[in-house]
């Protein structure tokens, strides 16, 4: 199942348009996998989402973020964050999620790179 922001109507893989700054229409645990790409520097309350994907993931479930660190303004007025690892860390710790591997990806040095998180 694809859910995705509202304004992203059209798009083959959408199944439920929602506002992903708000509690998303489905039950607990409704997700084996929960792929967040290129998603969490869009977030006016990135918390808030890690707790909803926490929610919505089964026991065991597994979700798999990307978050670019340098990259240019896109989706004005909706670019809020560049993360670090550190802030993913937390975030997914804040949310009761474990993460089991982070790494960069890409070909920026260190610090500033690009994060891929199995959580």
């Amino acid at each position: 199942m694809g859910v995705d922001w509202a304004t992203r109507r059209g798009v083959s893989h959408l199944d439920l348009a929602v506002d992903l700054n708000e509690r998303i229409p489905l039950p607990d645990g409704h997700f084996d996998t929960a792929p967040d790409t290129d998603v969490f520097e869009h977030i006016a309350r990135p918390a808030y989402l890690f707790e909803e994907v926490s929610r919505l993931l089964a026991p065991d479930a597994v979700m798999i973020a990307s978050v670019p660190f340098l990259y240019w303004i896109h989706e004005e007025p909706h670019d809020y964050y560049c993360s670090t690892e550190f802030v993913l860390a937390r975030l997914c710790a804040g949310s009761g999620l474990t993460v089991v591997s982070m790494e960069p990806y890409g070909r920026t040095p260190k610090p500033c790179v690009p994060l891929k998180a199995i959580i």
